[in-house]
């Protein structure tokens, strides 16, 4: 947003990579665009000291080299506000990073004692804060409603924007290997450009790609990522296929409307078994 604006910005990540919990090609393609917009992204990097002065901040990295820059914005995630509100009096249970632990209808172990939201521990998003709010209230009137953390979509609100549910292409293949499978032949993967797409190139927004992840046994969709224009908007299709337990080839066989955005996700499914017509491939020839 910052860059977007004019400012000049220099991202300092303390992992090997950015966004580590995105898809590893989500990220690398990520860090690529904010590189063109003159971006700096330091990985791998962590801040020593702080020294702030009327005038500037002026960082001490852990390479012994020195930085100084106008305005500090720390990110460094969150903590579980559940330390000193009277749980350990009534007896409610804690994980061991101060999570309250609840079951899928959000009750704690204490009787009558439900908790939702980020303090449970789970996906920390507002949307799945509320709908464990619903989920809560539903069990109290007496009626049984789970969330399945597995199929959870979320939006990131960069420039180009991120949108993703599900299994990264690294966690599928981790799970194949766990459950005794050839990861590479357990896990099929499909990729569409957004470049290739009609109402991209009308609107000038054609950077990013649609990218997912299928079990090659079932045909089930795992998990899909999108980076590119309206990315947190279009992730909802795939995430209700895989609420209703949709196939892939049933999700590639309707019917999506041109020009649009979402003709994407149909070309990235259909790519799993090398079906999408619009897409350009090397045929070895010549």
């Amino acid at each position: 947003m910052y860059s977007g604006l004019g400012t000049q910005v220099t991202i300092l990540e303390l992992m090997p990579r950015l966004l580590p919990l995105e898809d590893e090609d989500i990220s690398s393609t990520l860090e690529r665009e904010l590189k063109k917009r003159r971006v700096t992204v330091l990985t791998g990097t962590t801040v020593k000291q702080v020294e702030r002065s009327s005038e500037s901040v002026v960082l001490s990295l852990k390479d012994g080299s020195t930085m100084a820059t106008e305005k500090l914005l720390v990110s460094v995630g969150r903590g579980f506000n559940s330390r000193g509100i009277g749980l350990e009096q009534v007896g409610v249970s804690l994980g061991q990073r101060g999570e309250v632990l609840v079951d899928e209808y959000m009750r704690t172990n204490v009787p009558g004692i439900y908790a939702i939201g980020d303090v449970t521990g789970k996906a920390m998003l507002a949307h799945v804060a509320s709908t464990q709010g619903q989920v809560a209230v539903e069990h109290i009137l007496g009626h049984q409603r789970a969330i399945d953390y597995d199929i959870i979509p979320a939006g990131i609100f960069t420039l180009p924007e991120i949108g993703r549910v599900g299994l990264t292409e690294q966690q599928a293949r981790a799970r194949a290997e766990q459950n005794g499978k050839d990861p590479n032949q357990a896990v099929k993967v499909g990729r569409f450009r957004y470049g290739a797409l009609g109402k991209a190139q009308a609107t000038g927004d054609t950077t990013g790609f649609y990218k997912v992840i299928a079990d090659a046994e079932t045909d089930r969709i795992l998990g899909m990522h999108i980076l590119g224009a309206h990315a947190a908007d279009l992730i909802h299709e795939p995430a209700l296929a895989m609420q209703v337990g949709a196939t892939a080839t049933q999700v590639a066989g309707l019917i999506h409307a041109h020009p649009t955005l979402a003709e994407g996700v149909m070309e990235a499914i259909e790519d799993l078994d090398g079906a999408a017509i619009h897409q350009l491939r090397k045929t070895g020839k010549g």
